[in-house]
C-alpha cells in the first residue's frame, strides 16, 4: 500500500507565521481568515485562491493577502509587509506546518475596496510550492 500524503491547511499556516513575524516586530494588525465583527483598526485575512498538486509530494498553493487599515497608504504598507514576509519563507529553515519550497510568484499589493466597510482595504496574492 502506498504512504497517504497529505497536504498541510496553508491558510492556517500562513496566519500562524504571519501573527508570529508580526509579534516579533511589533505590528499590531490582526491576522486571521475572517473579518471579525467588530473589525480591528488594522488588520490582515487570509484567504487561498486556488491549490493544485504538481506531483505525490509537491503542490503549488495561491496565498491571498488582504490587508485593512486607516488610510490607503497604510493598508497598502500593512499588505506589502505581509506580502513580503510570506515571499520570504522558502529562504526560512522552517515554518511550522508546512515545508515551503519555493514562491512560484508574487502579485504587489493593489487597491481592492470593500463595498460593506469604508475601511480602504489592499489585497496581494503569493503562489508557493509546498510539501508536507
Amino acid at each position: 500500500m502506498a504512504d497517504i500524503v497529505e497536504f498541510p491547511g496553508m491558510a492556517a499556516v500562513a496566519v500562524a507565521f504571519l501573527r508570529g513575524e508580526f509579534a516579533t516586530s511589533g505590528e499590531t494588525a490582526r491576522v486571521s481568515t475572517k473579518v471579525p465583527n467588530p473589525m480591528p483598526p488594522r488588520m490582515v485575512r487570509i484567504d487561498i485562491g486556488g491549490s493544485s498538486e504538481r506531483n505525490r509530494v509537491t503542490g503549488s498553493v495561491l496565498v491571498i493577502v488582504q490587508a485593512y487599515a486607516a488610510s490607503e497608504p497604510e493598508a497598502e504598507r500593512l499588505c506589502e509587509r505581509a506580502r513580503a514576509l510570506l515571499r520570504s519563507t522558502p529562504e526560512l529553515d522552517s515554518v511550522p506546518g508546512a515545508s515551503i519550497m519555493a514562491c512560484l510568484g508574487s502579485s504587489l499589493p493593489v487597491p481592492l475596496p470593500d463595498p460593506d466597510v469604508a475601511t480602504p482595504r489592499y489585497q496581494a496574492t503569493v503562489q508557493l510550492a509546498v510539501s508536507p
